[in-house]
């Protein structure tokens, strides 16, 4: 078993062939005189060993990857790798007990892309949306998430994803949250993204009842006038998203959906002067 070490700054996509090397020669005696026999054994150098190829963690403990698919005098190799930050170790054995020594050539070719998540600011408003690299043989993402940029206070929010995006519906209005992405592949997970984005669902409106200045566009105006009745009463009637308000507990928590509960607190707030 031949172990090499290669390291890396970041995550990345990594692909790592053993290709075999040698030729085929016939294997004869030299006669007393100094001359060679006629005739000997056929052997090929190239398919002296059927060769086998891991990608481990650096302890060599945790399996990235290990191949064993073609038959001896053929390459072996790990394609799309998800590799962290860190050491790496590759491994090359044969199968079975050695007898003749098999000559091979090691690669290792490192993706030059970064692997990154986007999260939206404040764009939408009943979630953030997640965006992020795909990774090849991936059984499933997961999706960490802190109100801090420490990998380490992060708590997962969802897993078995198998898409490269995902709406976290679950973050609170006006808070800022950082995500990290991290995949399952050949058994393991790995982060996927090493720096994480930050993004944020868009806080209410200081004043439920301020929803437009009488321009018809829904740009509250600081103040609660028969214009915001109006515009309310218009987005209302058409299902507009905007007019969610309340989940009916009466505390200006929205839900998702347009209901009487909207009409009813917006009529409250309204009625209030806020």
């Amino acid at each position: 078993m031949d172990n090499y070490k290669f390291a890396l700054t970041r995550s990345r996509l990594v692909t790592v062939t053993a290709t075999p090397v040698g030729t085929s020669y016939t294997d004869v005696d030299q006669n007393q005189d100094g001359s060679c026999q006629s005739s000997g054994n056929t052997a090929n150098a190239l398919a002296a060993a059927d060769l086998t190829l891991g990608v481990y963690n650096s302890a060599g403990s945790v399996a990235y990857g290990t191949a064993d698919d073609t038959n001896a005098g053929s390459p072996e190799a790990l394609t799309g790798i998800l590799v962290p930050a860190g050491t790496t170790t590759v491994r090359v054995g044969r199968v079975g007990a050695q007898t003749d020594t098999q000559l091979y050539r090691l690669s290792v070719q490192v993706s030059a892309a970064n692997l990154t998540v986007t999260a939206s600011d404040g764009t939408f408003e009943n979630f953030v949306r997640l965006n992020w690299a795909s990774v090849p043989n991936v059984t499933q993402y997961l999706i960490s998430r802190s109100t801090t940029n420490s990998f380490i206070t992060s708590q997962t929010i969802a897993n078995g994803i198998t898409g490269i995006t995902y709406e976290d519906t679950s973050a609170v209005p006006g808070t800022t949250y950082y995500y990290w992405i991290r995949a399952q592949q050949n058994g393991s997970v790995r982060l996927v993204t090493d720096d994480p984005d930050s993004g944020f669902r868009p806080a209410p409106p200081a004043c439920v009842a301020d929803v437009d200045d009488g321009s018809g566009t829904g740009t509250p105006d600081g103040g609660v006038t028969i214009d915001d009745l109006l515009y309310y009463l218009g987005i209302y009637s058409a299902g507009n998203i905007a007019a969610d308000v309340d989940d009916g507990s009466g505390t200006g928590t929205r839900d998702g959906g347009v209901t009487i509960d909207d009409l009813l607190y917006f009529l409250l707030r309204y009625e209030a002067g806020c």
